[in-house]
């Protein structure tokens, strides 16, 4: 397990022992989902434009190398249905 894994399982492990169900599994929730907000809030990523074209050539050729950069997935489905309806695949 990664070092980050062990941290969040050090945190629930010190949630107190005596909370059983659905308590424990509320006060599990909580610490999880606090650490998220806080994640999100470090990880400010720069915007990257997405090349349409460039994606459109990828999925025509597989063999290509992979993207620098993930694609967003509303993005991606954008790119899907335009590329669908354009074919008559999607009304």
């Amino acid at each position: 397990m990664s070092q980050r894994g062990d941290d969040y399982m050090k945190k629930y492990e010190a949630i107190s022992q005596d909370l059983v169900g659905v308590d424990r599994w509320n006060a599990i929730r909580q610490a999880w989902t606090a650490q998220q907000h806080i994640d999100k809030k470090k990880s400010k990523t720069t915007p990257y434009t997405v090349d349409v074209d460039t994606i459109v050539e990828h999925l025509v050729n597989p063999k290509k190398p992979a993207f620098a950069h993930p694609v967003p997935l509303p993005e991606m489905v954008n790119i899907l249905m335009e590329l669908w309806e354009a074919d008559g695949l999607f009304d």
